[in-house]
């Protein structure tokens, strides 16, 4: 036990948690045990100042360990403390509760010096200079390397507390940087956010299109070639069309200059001309002639168009007919 186990009235709340404790604890530990929870930064600090309360009154040791974290134990026991200091301490906390407390004139009496508490003080001061001077030589500064618990500590721990004011500014800076580096990059977030959704949109948009024109080029490949195949059948029938028209036209036309010819005229080179009635007479004359060495000889069928008779007088023939 840190404490002996007489004591009943605790003088703070950090003081009456290091009571109840076998170890030493740290300033968190203590924090967490007054609150009940893991401390904030705002728990801890009235906290750390109970323990200085403590440790200004020599009631407390402080342990460095790794880290430089400081561990605090109980040295003095609170019967052991002298009635003019539990005095101060009473009127410290009445002043702090708004209440002013007058003490008796001895309380303001110096008690006679002790060489053995001397002593134990200068002990216990020189090996709390010496865990400070540990503390600092810990901490990584060059310039505190070689401190000892021996020398002037001020200057060592004001450079200490500069660098490390000088350090939280950095780390303040670069929090602070940082803290713009995370909102622009969120705003770059939110862009390709925006522009994601908008190329999703696009893509999900061409695909429709794409989709209908597909559908649309396919029906008018398929109506193109329906029509290529109406039309090649429509050129087929106009062929057949044409060729049986043709057909008819020389079929009419050969039974139209028979039926209409009154007879035929046999034309020869260098002969006179030769009229027949018969197109058989008229055929068997034009050959005989070629055989004769006539170099051509034509059939010319003779259709009658028209009478002129007597008194000025013009009728018209039927051309289907054999004459008047």
């Amino acid at each position: 036990m840190n404490a002996p186990e007489n004591i009943t009235q605790p003088i703070n709340p950090a003081h009456e948690v290091l009571m109840k404790s076998d170890s030493a604890l740290c300033v968190e530990d203590v924090a967490r045990a007054i609150v009940g929870k893991k401390p904030t930064k705002a728990d801890i600090k009235p906290v750390a100042k109970l323990l200085k309360e403590l440790a200004d009154l020599g009631l407390i040791e402080m342990e460095p360990r790794a880290g430089g974290v400081p561990f605090y134990r109980l040295i003095v026991a609170s019967e052991s403390v002298p009635k003019t200091l539990r005095a101060t301490i009473e009127e410290h906390e009445a002043n702090d509760a708004g209440e002013v407390q007058w003490l008796a004139p001895e309380d303001y009496e110096m008690p006679p010096a002790d060489p053995v508490l001397l002593a134990m003080a200068n002990k216990m001061l020189g090996e709390r200079l010496e865990g400070v001077a540990h503390v600092l030589r810990g901490c990584g500064l060059p310039l505190l390397a070689d401190a000892s618990g021996a020398e002037d500590l001020q200057p060592k721990v004001a450079a200490l507390a500069g660098a490390y004011q000088m350090a939280l500014a950095d780390l303040r800076s670069h929090e602070a940087c940082l803290e713009a580096k995370d909102a622009e990059l969120l705003a770059q977030a939110k862009v390709v956010v925006d522009l994601r959704d908008r190329l999703d949109a696009l893509t999900r948009q061409w695909e429709a299109d794409t989709g209908r024109i597909t559908a649309d080029l396919r029906a008018a490949l398929k109506s193109r070639s329906q029509a290529i195949n109406e039309s090649d059948r429509l050129r087929a029938e106009l062929a057949t069309e044409r060729q049986a028209r043709e057909a008819l036209q020389e079929r009419s036309d050969a039974v139209d200059v028979k039926d209409a010819a009154v007879g035929y005229l046999i034309r020869v080179t260098k002969r006179k001309p030769r009229y027949v009635t018969q197109p058989e007479r008229a055929r068997d004359a034009a050959l005989a002639a070629v055989r004769a060495g006539a170099g051509r000889a034509e059939v010319l069928a003779v259709v009658p168009v028209g009478v002129a008779r007597r008194g000025a007088e013009w009728r018209g023939s039927n051309p289907m007919g054999k004459g008047d």
